[in-house]
């Protein structure tokens, strides 16, 4: 992941809140299914498993 647009106010929330966008730098060859996530023991601790409804994650 990269940076794609510089820090900017988020106009969705009446906070004090900045969005920040980003893009892939390499895409993968086929689509990762969240079957296959949750199927991987090492990635059992993200927070995608842990709770499926986020809108921001720490990868």
């Amino acid at each position: 992941m990269q940076v794609a647009r510089l820090p900017y106010h988020d106009t969705t929330n009446t906070a004090n809140w900045l969005a920040i966008d980003f893009e892939p730098i390499k895409t993968f060859e086929f689509p990762i299914s969240l079957g296959q996530i949750k199927a991987e023991p090492t990635l059992q601790s993200i927070g995608l498993i842990k709770q499926p409804r986020l809108s921001v994650i720490r990868l």
